[in-house]
């Protein structure tokens, strides 16, 4: 007997092939947009359209984005943004169970002057997304995540507000990819990171939770240490150093946000190999103590 997988309100036969259908959100008064995380399963998701804008970051698991003829494999941690009316599915992997980050909306769900406000210019640059596929670097993906959380636990007219800071976030990203481009869409407007700098950031991303050297990376991307560092900086804007430590940062504000460890085991889960440097760096990168941010945000929802 053949299994039914389902994402949102999306569904397709295992056996079946992908086919394209308009699938439209369904209504909900007391909300101008979706924002959601769901967890999927199975090796397709029907392909699919909608008018409402996409952006999507992957949890847990691992597979491959389809858009027409474009397929782009991803990990957990990327984040992408789809632009209206394309289709698109993603398929994935038959052992694992995914969890994604969703949010859908209308980029005129703010009233059509808003985007045309002077302030707003590269928002409403960032959302002229006919025909287009964005990837977001991967530095930027810790970032994006903590976000994502505070405008998924927040009511009202905060989540519209969490809503405009993601996409401020988005519009100033330095390195967006455009996998699949619209005629509007200028290549030099938005250029893409060189492959080699991508292996290393994605080596990081997999590995800050251990023990991670220049040395190895360098040797990865089969360069000297110091013409590695060069490189490294050139492409960043920081150091080795100064990019992992922002790493493992990001990623202790977000345990500490979901209040299930105490410090020194988010400390230890944060790639740190005492409470003094983390502390020190914590600090350094956040402007307040790990201990201070905890009680800042105790009375979250």
């Amino acid at each position: 007997m053949s299994k039914l997988f389902e994402l949102g309100h999306y569904q397709m036969n295992e056996k079946s092939e992908p086919i394209t259908q308009q699938k439209p959100f369904e209504s909900n008064p007391t909300a101008s947009f979706t924002i959601q995380t769901e967890i999927i399963s199975g090796s397709h998701v029907i392909l699919h359209h909608h008018p409402e804008i996409e952006i999507v970051q992957i949890n847990q698991g691992e597979g491959q984005l389809q858009v027409g003829n474009l397929k782009v494999n991803y990990t957990a941690g990327n984040v992408f943004i789809l632009g209206p009316n394309l289709s698109h599915c993603w398929h994935i992997s038959d052992i694992v169970e995914e969890e994604m980050n969703l949010i859908h909306f209308s980029p005129e769900f703010w009233g059509k002057g808003f985007l045309n406000l002077p302030e707003n210019n590269a928002i409403k640059k960032l959302l002229n997304l006919a025909d287009c596929v964005i990837k977001l670097p991967i530095e930027s993906e810790p970032v994006f995540s903590i976000l994502f959380d505070h405008t998924l636990n927040s009511s009202e007219s905060s989540k519209i507000i969490g809503l405009l800071e993601i996409l401020i976030l988005l519009s100033k990203t330095n390195g967006l990819q455009y996998l699949l481009k619209g005629d509007k869409h200028n290549t030099q407007d938005h250029p893409t990171r060189l492959p080699k700098i991508e292996v290393a950031l994605q080596y990081i991303q997999n590995k800050f939770k251990n023990t991670i050297t220049l040395r190895e990376v360098a040797a990865l991307l089969t360069m000297n240490q110091n013409y590695f560092c060069r490189y490294f900086k050139s492409q960043t804007g920081k150091t080795f150093v100064e990019y992992l430590t922002e790493i493992r940062v990001r990623h202790a504000c977000s345990l500490i946000l979901e209040k299930k460890m105490n410090l020194k085991q988010i400390c230890s889960q944060s790639g740190f190999n005492n409470m003094t440097s983390f502390h020190k760096a914590f600090k350094k990168i956040t402007k307040t103590s790990p201990l201070e941010f905890q009680k800042e945000h105790l009375n979250d929802p």
